[in-house]
């Protein structure tokens, strides 16, 4: 090394020193942005001499999502660049349908990118052959990454002390529905408070109220015309994260504990389904799913009346602002006690990366909703900070504004710290995408009234049984 680049090192370094001692030491929580993407928390221009003497580092960021997630992705890569000048992030965005085979295609190729969303059942794989980054590790280096910081069942562990990485963002799910057909028929807004939550006779009588046929008769009468319905009083897609909660409600699940046994062939799952089916073809209150097919997706058919209620997840707000809709949040009517789901996809980073600790750095940063508040005030997400969930200064950043009616922290954000709030089979069951190519062609036949909930999962029990190889333990 010549003399004269030693001594523009050691004058960096020296600088850097002197105005990491003058800057505001209280910012060491490691939640900022600045402390995430930068040495010694500097920004922008104080930070751009020291970054002149770091070697240039490229990273790719492979994500999925909507135009406006990919946007929100994009803003604050450039915000990162922008504070880190050394580091350039392309950002690679592949549509959903593609994005497995793409994934496939790069590993098998040795082309992975840096980081990467990830569905989990690919994670879980590509961890276990030993091509993800244990994020854990960052535990014994990083003072600044304390899992303290962040909300309950986040971190996918594929074995214990080993995390392949932490949810996208939090997915959660409720009710959602239309404040003026609510106030037309003199109905009050669905609770929010978990002592007032509706039991199942209370929400089905409530479900028939509101269904209305082409002559204005509700499924209350004796002379509704369940062939010509005008507005349903419920809607909901048949994917596990609706049927879940009243499952665990009910004293089930979709496993055993052990994940050997196949929990919706017990009686706690099945006659909760049953029930569930029974809103379609018995009640009449919701569509089927070839009747959805033919129907608006859920937040168009929400905003425009067509349904009066929908479970749905917390993501719906998103499309539900942009419409102009008036809506509100409530709580899942309860079997026996309250209980939720909590969901969404890892993002990754790959062990191939060249650059581990500007990866890390990087992916600390987009997990705080000050880089991209955006994404979360839109109503896309939720953040997976803790403070960010329980702040109240915080929380008014992105979770109470008019895109968020009242209700949105009662049941989308609440729940997530209750003990019967549980990851779902795709976070926790092994062998879950091959689990779920029997289980949901046969939960269709109940959805379509072809079979009861008890035969259908008692005859695909054997072949579900067979991949029931266990449960990631997840320890927190």
């Amino acid at each position: 090394m010549s003399l004269s680049k030693m001594c523009s090192i050691v004058l960096a370094v020296f600088l850097l020193t002197g105005l990491m001692a003058c800057s505001n030491s209280a910012s060491n929580s490691g939640s900022s942005p600045q402390n995430a993407g930068s040495t010694g928390g500097q920004n922008s221009q104080d930070n751009k001499s020291a970054d002149a003497e770091k070697e240039s580092v490229k990273l790719r960021y492979m994500v999925w999502g909507s135009p406006n997630e990919k946007k929100a992705v994009e803003d604050y890569s450039k915000k990162y660049m922008e504070m880190n000048p050394h580091v350039t992030i392309e950002v690679i965005h592949v549509p959903n349908n593609d994005y497995a085979t793409k994934v496939a295609t790069m590993v098998a190729g040795n082309d992975e990118p840096d980081l990467a969303y990830m569905s989990e059942g690919q994670a879980y794989e590509l961890a276990e052959q030993g091509k993800l980054y244990n994020v854990f590790e960052q535990l014994d280096v990083d003072p600044d990454f304390n899992l303290d910081n962040y909300a309950p069942n986040v971190w996918y562990e594929w074995e214990p002390g080993k995390a392949l990485g932490r949810r996208i963002g939090i997915g959660a799910m409720g009710m959602y529905y239309n404040t003026d057909v609510f106030e037309k028929a003199g109905i009050p807004p669905l609770p929010r408070n978990p002592e007032e939550t509706m039991n199942w006779d209370e929400f089905v009588e409530l479900a028939k109220k509101l269904t209305v046929d082409q002559n204005g008769k509700t499924a209350l009468d004796p002379d509704f015309d369940h062939t010509k319905i005008k507005q349903y009083g419920l809607m909901f897609e048949t994917w596990w994260a609706n049927y879940l909660p009243l499952v665990l409600s009910n004293g089930g699940g979709y496993a055993t504990e052990d994940g050997t046994k196949f929990g919706l062939s017990e009686p706690e799952a099945y006659e909760v389904i049953q029930q569930m089916a029974d809103l379609i073809n018995v009640h009449h209150v919701a569509p089927s799913p070839v009747q959805l097919k033919s129907l608006p997706n859920l937040a168009t058919s929400l905003q425009s009346g067509k349904a009066a209620m929908a479970f749905g997840g917390n993501w719906l707000t998103l499309d539900l602002s942009a419409a102009g809709a008036k809506f509100g949040y409530g709580l899942y009517p309860k079997m026996k006690e309250n209980a939720a789901v909590i969901l969404a996809s890892p993002v990754v980073i790959f062990n191939s990366t060249k650059n581990i600790e500007e990866a890390w750095k990087f992916y600390k940063f987009a997990a705080d909703p000050a880089a991209s508040v955006g994404i979360y005030a839109d109503g896309l997400s939720i953040p997976v900070l803790k403070d960010w969930l329980t702040d109240e200064q915080k929380l008014s950043q992105w979770a109470v504004n008019d895109k968020h009616p009242d209700g949105y922290v009662d049941v989308m954000i609440k729940p997530l710290f209750d003990e019967n709030t549980k990851p779902g089979p795709a976070d926790l069951l092994k062998n879950y995408s091959k689990i779920d190519t029997i289980v949901t062609p046969a939960l269709e036949e109940v959805w379509l009234g072809n079979k009861s909930a008890q035969d259908a999962m008692n005859e695909i029990k054997p072949r579900v049984e067979e991949l029931m190889i266990g449960e990631y333990k997840w320890s927190r």
